[in-house]
């Protein structure tokens, strides 16, 4: 188990524990490569015990409101920075 604090490496897949401290609005997007329509929301989430850093979860299709804000979760992703920020743009079974 990798701490948000901890990742490196773009590219690479880690697995993380943390708590949700906020969850956005699911929204409907269009996939470039397929035309079709998919819900995708985000949520954040830091160490437990922690604020900083954050890292930004995207969930996609049947992932879309799974967590709620107070969540202990943990989940497999893919790592990337983008903007200054911590992201998991693809989870991982």
């Amino acid at each position: 188990m990798t701490k948000i604090s901890e990742l490196e490496n773009e590219g690479d897949v880690y697995e993380i524990e943390g708590i949700v401290i906020d969850v956005e609005e699911p929204k409907e997007v269009v996939v470039k490569s397929s035309g079709e329509k998919v819900k995708v929301q985000h949520i954040i989430v830091v160490d437990e015990g922690t604020v900083e850093p954050k890292l930004t979860i995207s969930l996609w299709r049947d992932d879309v409101g799974k967590y709620k804000i107070g969540d202990k979760i943990k989940v497999k992703g893919v790592f990337e920075r983008f903007r200054g920020g911590y992201y998991f743009s693809k989870l991982v079974s």
